[in-house]
């Protein structure tokens, strides 16, 4: 029997935003809007405890280059624009404690009906429930047990992400893992809906 190479769900990343990272504290911008005579503008924010990095890993690494490469250019010459990335896609992750007891987003009537050992078991296998996922705590890291819930994604501007990283960054998931995420959350996101016939 071939014996797995993995030997750790996280690993530490240093530098650029990865596929699978794990943030804590992320307030996100959710849009502008301008009052009627259009001198005022009201921005509104969410707030995040933990977020995962969604966007595929290979895109934000050429991103990320493109943008080293552009700060070395001579004066006068255009910089590539070719790969880049405008926004990074997220998707805000819960305390399983607060998911299961509909507190996880305060200002919300949350729905628990999920919150029974049963359906606690099964958020855990990432099996049943196509919508959520759930991530294992890792102590060392400051990871705790998160559900990340595939209807509350994110777009972030990238800038902005890398202003607040290096703070808010824990852990990246380890490929596999992230590989797994990002098919269920691309599962989630492709559902066609289906009439009653």
């Amino acid at each position: 029997m071939f014996e797995s190479q993995i030997k750790n769900r996280y690993q530490i990343c240093g530098g650029r935003i990865c596929q699978g990272d794990i943030l804590r504290d992320v307030t996100v911008s959710l849009g502008v809007e301008h009052n009627s005579n259009g001198d005022e503008v009201e921005v509104e924010y969410r707030y995040c405890n933990y977020a995962v990095v969604l966007s595929q890993d290979c895109d934000l690494e050429n991103d990320y280059k493109r943008v080293a490469e552009n700060s070395k250019l001579e004066e006068g010459k255009k910089p590539d624009h070719d790969n880049c990335l405008q926004v990074v896609l997220v998707c805000p992750a819960y305390l399983l404690t607060d998911f299961l007891e509909g507190k996880h987003i305060a200002s919300w009537n949350m729905n628990t009906e999920l919150n029974s050992e049963k359906n606690k078991k099964k958020l855990k296998k990432n099996s049943e429930f196509k919508r959520y996922h759930y991530i294992k705590n890792n102590g060392d890291l400051g990871v705790p047990e998160l559900i990340v819930d595939f209807k509350h994604f994110l777009t972030v501007p990238r800038d902005s992400l890398y202003k607040i990283h290096n703070q808010a960054y824990l852990a990246t998931m380890g490929e596999l893992f992230r590989e797994d995420l990002s098919q269920r959350f691309s599962n989630f996101i492709s559902r066609i809906g289906l009439p009653v016939i």
